[in-house]
C-alpha cells in the first residue's frame, strides 16, 4: 500500500478500532468506535457488534445485529459469526442469539458455520454444530463425526452434552470415540462417568446382533 493511502487506512478509526480488537483491548475499541469521526454505517455497527462480544455484551451486540436493515445484513465479518456461534455454544437456549444469527444470510452463516463445525473443539465449533443440527440444517455433515470430535473439548459441559447428542443418535460407530473419553479424558478429568457409562452400555447392546 503507497505511503499516503497507507496514512489513509491507518487513520480510519475502524481500522484502528479493528488493531485494538486484536490486541485484546475491547474497551479502548469501543471508545474508537463511539469517537465523533467514525462513519454511521453498517460496517461499523457490525463491528460495534464484534466490540459487545468481546465485552460480553451479548444483548446488546444481538440488538445491533438484529437492527440493521437487510442491506446492512449482507456482508457479516467471520468474527462476526464466531461470536453469535460462541454465544449459541455458551447458551442454545439464547433465543436474541439465534434470531440474530437468522437475520443475516442464509448461505453465508450456513458456510461459515460448517466450516466451523468441522475446526478444533472449542466453544464456537460447538455453537456451529449445535445451531446447523437444532435449525435441522445439517445435509452433507456427518452428525456422528462432528459430535465424537466434540467430546475432545476442554469443556466438560460440552463433552457431557456430545455424549448426549451421540446417545440420541443411537449409532454404534460413536462408540470409539466414547470409550477413548470415558477412559482417557482431555486433561485427565473425568466428565460424568455414570453418564458415559451408560450411553457406552446402550450403543453396545445396539451394536450386538
Amino acid at each position: 500500500m503507497a505511503g499516503a493511502a497507507w496514512t489513509v487506512h491507518a487513520n480510519d478509526p475502524r481500522v484502528q478500532a479493528r488493531w485494538l480488537l486484536d490486541d485484546d483491548q475491547p474497551k479502548e475499541a469501543l471508545q474508537r468506535l463511539e469517537a465523533p469521526d467514525v462513519p454511521d454505517d453498517a460496517e461499523t455497527t457490525r463491528l460495534r457488534a464484534v466490540v459487545k462480544h468481546a465485552l460480553n455484551r451479548h444483548n446488546e451486540e444481538h440488538g445491533l445485529i438484529l437492527g440493521l436493515d437487510e442491506e446492512g445484513r449482507k456482508s457479516p465479518e467471520p468474527r462476526l459469526l464466531d461470536g453469535l456461534a460462541e454465544d449459541f455454544g455458551n447458551n442454545e437456549k439464547d433465543l436474541s442469539a439465534r434470531r440474530a444469527l437468522e437475520a443475516l444470510p442464509a448461505d453465508t452463516v450456513r458456510s461459515h458455520l460448517e466450516s466451523l463445525a468441522r475446526g478444533e473443539p472449542s466453544t464456537k465449533q460447538w455453537g456451529a454444530l449445535r445451531y446447523l443440527d437444532v435449525t435441522k440444517d445439517t445435509s452433507g455433515l456427518d452428525l456422528v463425526a462432528l459430535y465424537s470430535a466434540s467430546l475432545e473439548s476442554s469443556e466438560c459441559s460440552v463433552r457431557t452434552k456430545a455424549a448426549g447428542q451421540l446417545a440420541s443418535l443411537g449409532n454404534p460407530a460413536a462408540l470409539p470415540a466414547l470409550t477413548r473419553a470415558a477412559e482417557n479424558p482431555p486433561g485427565g478429568k473425568a466428565c460424568s462417568p455414570q453418564t458415559f457409562a451408560r450411553i457406552i452400555e446402550e450403543l453396545k447392546k445396539k451394536s450386538t446382533p
